[in-house]
């Protein structure tokens, strides 16, 4: 026998005076996001939007997705205010923005979006000299450079897609 049916919230705008005033209460007292997501026609807060955020060193890592949950599943034009000015990286879609506060972009339901803001903009990344001699199944050790536009601020861990072509530009496993 089935003890416990899962239901899932649908969100149909009557619960926005709810949310309003728990805002507004945590407001009062202190508390408020650090992004704020706003809908670019109307400039009014948009509802059921969730944010994440992490920190690693000087990175911050910024999520953003609006609740699939709800009655209208439509796409909406939204601006993303951060909490700093800095270097933002649409991670999503490979992207340098820029260095600003704030992304103006569509958000789809159910679709997250990932930011990385960082004190610096990554201008590129370089190899430094390969090994003569691999051999396979044996450890390879590489010295790879990033450089930023900032030399006073150290850069921060960053991940690195590597890709290795036997002589004939076939992909190696």
């Amino acid at each position: 026998p089935q003890l416990h049916k899962r239901v899932a919230p649908q969100y149909s705008g009557k619960e926005q005076p709810i949310r309003e005033a728990l805002r507004q209460t945590l407001t009062k007292h202190g508390v408020r996001s650090a992004v704020d997501i706003t809908e670019a026609k109307t400039g009014g807060r948009l509802s059921a939007c969730e944010t994440v955020r992490f920190r690693d060193g000087q990175a911050e890592y910024v999520a953003v997705v609006k609740d699939d949950d709800i009655t209208d599943h439509a796409p909406v034009n939204a601006k993303i205010r951060f909490p700093v000015n800095r270097h933002v990286f649409d991670l999503r879609r490979k992207r340098y923005v820029g260095q600003t506060q704030s992304v103006d972009m569509q958000i789809v339901p159910g679709v997250a979006e990932l930011f990385a803001l960082l004190p610096y903009q990554v201008k590129g990344l370089k190899l430094a000299a390969l090994p003569t001699n691999c051999i396979a199944g044996k450890l390879v050790n590489l010295d790879l450079r990033l450089s930023t536009t900032d030399t006073g601020v150290r850069a921060g861990r960053h991940e690195v897609r590597l890709e290795i072509t036997d002589p004939t530009g076939k992909n190696v496993p």
